[in-house]
């Protein structure tokens, strides 16, 4: 069985060994997400419509580091350590993209 489209195993483990990189505690976070009065829970027509899986993963690439760069920030605030994490995070995507 082929993994995603890809079926490329190098990649499959960089993108999962990324995810498991960040070491999130969930439970302590979920306390904070507020999905029901999100200003952003309505889609855009931009990413109601894609034209091809380029640009599903181009789009998620970008959410992905956009992601990684926002957390960078916050946790400078709180943890230097954490927020470098982030950092390395964000520029392995940067690579993973290209290399994509």
């Amino acid at each position: 069985m082929k993994r995603y489209v890809f079926d490329d195993a190098k990649l499959a483990y960089k993108i999962k060994s990324l995810r498991h990189k960040a070491k999130i505690p969930q439970k302590e976070f979920l306390k904070f997400r507020n999905s029901q009065e999100d200003v952003l829970r309505t889609s855009t027509k931009s990413e109601q419509t894609r034209e091809n899986l380029d640009e599903i993963i181009t789009a998620n690439f970008k959410r992905a580091q956009e992601s990684a760069r926002v957390l960078e920030e916050c946790f400078k605030l709180i943890n230097l350590e954490r927020a470098e994490l982030f950092k390395s995070i964000r520029y392995e995507l940067y690579e993973l993209e290209k290399e994509l």
